[in-house]
């Protein structure tokens, strides 16, 4: 049997982007594109994990100032 599936790729996104962040607690707003503000100032180790994190799902980050 054959199943075709329709999808949302910016919803699926930002649910692992909320649920990746959500478990490092990191607190983000979100411009609705790709790109996030990270409140504060985490430790460049944590952006490692989570960067890490993220990979696994086919999402990089491409550059962090």
């Amino acid at each position: 049997m054959q199943v075709y599936l329709k999808y949302n790729a910016n919803k699926i996104f930002h649910k692992v982007l909320s649920e990746r962040l959500g478990s490092f607690e990191i607190d983000y707003d979100t411009n609705g594109g790709n790109e996030i503000l990270i409140k504060g100032k985490p430790e460049q180790n944590l952006i490692h994990k989570l960067s890490a994190a993220l990979q696994e799902y086919g999402i990089e980050v491409v550059q962090d100032s």
